[in-house]
């Protein structure tokens, strides 16, 4: 389970850059089908990352393939 994931100095991201899951104070409409609570934390099921042109929108991404394949490596 993903909770936090912290970015920088990747491809165009140059400063920290913080994606969460944790549940915001300001979710209310759809807090009942949206989110789920595993170990004291109410986390999303799901999430959108909008953002202009160039804000390191699918440099987070690679990052989150490159630390996805990065843990499930088997090494030798």
């Amino acid at each position: 389970m993903l909770i936090d994931f912290s970015i920088s100095n990747y491809a165009s991201i140059k400063d920290e850059m913080v994606l969460s899951t944790e549940t915001g104070e300001r979710l209310s409409r759809l807090k009942e089908t949206n989110t789920i609570t595993e170990n004291q934390f109410s986390l999303l099921k799901s999430l959108i990352i909008v953002g202009p042109n160039g804000s390191g929108k699918s440099g987070l991404l690679d990052g989150l393939h490159l630390m996805k394949s990065m843990v499930l490596k088997k090494s030798n």
